[in-house]
């Protein structure tokens, strides 16, 4: 299983010379709890590049999780290329949601709940937040059957005050299953690499690039 720190030293070692990803990777190991409140593994019938290439758009959100990940309602608010790597940033648009996440930052430290980003550190690994109040770790690793898909949710650091939480980190860990299981159904069906890229996934174009020089 693949660790927080065993990912800052991926990006340090890529040869990349990131310094912007290795202390935002640096700063948010140092602001979870470990360890990982919840450990998930399952098959996806895949090959590995489908399903990172699913996590790497978001136009397939308000079909596939019409009644989990959408409820955010999120908003890109931009993409970054980073050498190899990329990430995208979003701001949560559901106000109850957000209302809600205002109302448990009390017991937090450094999170703000109206903000979302997905992370790809090339070329099989994510992390994701909402706010900073968990934090999901997940790896995709191609196999023979498929893609073994592991995934761990990180807490976010509490404040000294903070009541037990683990019912809120249950319930996100639910909802994380829930997309990702999700996710492994339509991938299913995905064949090959598909047709011609909208702009909206550029993030995969970004991939495909890297990958293509890996495979000259």
């Amino acid at each position: 299983m693949i660790s927080l720190d065993d990912v800052c030293r991926r990006l340090f070692k890529s040869g990349d010379n990131n310094v912007v990803l290795y202390q935002l990777l640096t700063s948010i190991s140092e602001n979870v709890v470990q360890p990982p409140h919840w450990v998930h593994q399952m098959l996806m019938r895949c090959n590995w590049e489908v399903a990172v290439e699913n996590t790497l758009e978001d136009l397939h959100v308000p079909f596939v999780h019409r009644h989990s990940f959408h409820k955010l309602r999120l908003k890109r608010l931009g993409m970054q290329r980073h050498g190899k790597h990329s990430i995208a940033f979003y701001q949560v648009g559901d106000e109850r949601i957000v209302k809600g996440l205002q109302s448990m930052s009390r017991w937090f430290v450094h999170v703000d709940p109206t903000v979302y980003f997905h992370l790809l550190i090339y070329p099989n690994v994510c992390l994701s937040s909402v706010g900073g109040f968990s934090y999901s770790l997940q790896h995709y690793e191609g196999s023979k059957d498929g893609t073994w898909f592991s995934t761990q949710l990180f807490p976010g650091k509490l404040a000294a005050r903070a009541p037990d939480l683990r019912s809120f980190f249950d319930e996100a860990a639910r909802f994380n299953r829930q997309v990702f299981e999700e996710d492994a159904e339509i991938c299913a069906n995905v064949q090959g690499r598909g047709g011609v890229l909208m702009p909206q996934e550029q993030r995969i174009a970004w991939f495909r690039e890297e990958r293509d020089k890996e495979l000259a």
